[in-house]
């Protein structure tokens, strides 16, 4: 009977931790944190975070394509926009539902990469729900049907978007993430700015996300310095059907709340043998259509998302370029995802 009470009392603890989690006052964000005394306590918390509700959705067409979109609502606006613009290719829609406090955006990802599988396509396309079209969808069936479907593990769009296929340094023309530390001016501008910013770097080194993912931008260049630079697909992008189908489908590490996701996957390919090849296809995304303005309140949730990068990067779970164990707890990491 103490046993079931003791359970009973962690599932209740664990809901209202995740009530603060999503919350929009960043007061109850850092409430969050405070619950924790180290990563290994916040990680073991995200591991065993339920699952939300998923619901596979999909839209019949050309098979040799399969697109796989998560979203709230099958019939919302954001997803009657994506049936137009994907109009003529297989869809699968991954519904969670509005306002579902255990959304995950790496768990539905799988689910759908998993469903998309089962249609036996050449290419599977993995897009936000909040893109906005451009070029006419033939572009990308012209450009990806020309293409040996076997030499390319991974293709990005071009040219860039704001969130898919976009550069923190390789190349203008694609989207790379750059793994950095901040430097002294970076801390020390937050410390005196004082309030939330001073927070986040408080929250950020009590659980260690010590490695950033550095904004590029020449006017933010001097808070960071760069160690590794790496392509991302992020809100869009396309990946060789065998490519999918070797991990199962499950190419994201569903540890990862609403965040971070996409950089752990890419640094991965960045670091393996796989190859990658471009496509010209425009396509834009709408500004925090899908989860919100990239404000403090989801800064501040994405801590935890970055906290579990760097655990993952420390000990070795994750392939990297650079020197790990030569960087203090001085160095941190940021989302890349801007405003997706």
């Amino acid at each position: 009977m103490l046993e079931e009470f003791e359970d009973k009392l962690s599932q209740e603890e664990s809901s209202d931790l995740n009530r603060l989690l999503i919350s929009p006052d960043p007061q109850n964000v850092m409430k969050f944190y405070s619950a924790f005394k180290d990563s290994k306590s916040l990680i073991d918390w995200m591991k065993n975070r339920p699952s939300g509700r998923s619901i596979i959705q999909p839209v019949d067409g050309n098979r040799d394509i399969v697109v796989v979109i998560p979203t709230a609502d099958f019939n919302g606006k954001l997803a009657s926009s994506c049936k137009e613009i994907f109009r003529g290719l297989q869809i699968v829609f991954v519904e969670s539902g509005v306002g579902d406090p255990y959304f995950n955006y790496s768990r539905n990802c799988n689910l759908g990469l998993s469903h998309a599988l089962s249609y036996n396509p050449k290419w599977i396309v993995l897009s936000n729900d909040d893109v906005i079209q451009i070029d006419n969808i033939s572009a990308l069936v012209t450009g990806l049907s020309n293409k040996n479907h076997l030499a390319s593990d991974v293709v990005f769009a071009q040219p860039p978007g704001r969130h898919h296929s976009y550069s923190l340094g390789i190349a203008r023309n694609s989207y790379s993430n750059a793994i950095a530390r901040s430097t002294y001016a970076r801390n020390g501008l937050y410390a005196l700015a004082g309030g939330y910013w001073r927070r986040q770097i408080q929250i950020e080194k009590k659980f260690h996300a010590d490695f950033i993912i550095a904004d590029q931008r020449a006017r933010f260049s001097f808070l960071y310095k760069i160690l590794f630079r790496f392509l991302n697909g992020a809100a869009f992008s396309i990946f060789n059907a065998n490519f999918v189908r070797k991990s199962q489908g499950k190419l994201f590490d569903e540890t990862y709340i609403n965040g971070v996701e996409d950089v752990d996957l890419f640094l991965q390919f960045a670091n393996s043998n796989g190859h990658h090849s471009f496509v010209h296809f425009e396509i834009g995304t709408m500004t925090g259509a899908s989860l919100g303005s990239w404000n403090i309140t989801r800064r501040f949730r994405n801590i935890a998302n970055e906290a579990y990068l760097n655990y993952k990067l420390r000990n070795r779970l994750l392939p990297s370029m650079f020197n790990v164990s030569t960087l203090g707890h001085e160095s941190r990491v940021e989302d890349s995802q801007g405003d997706s």
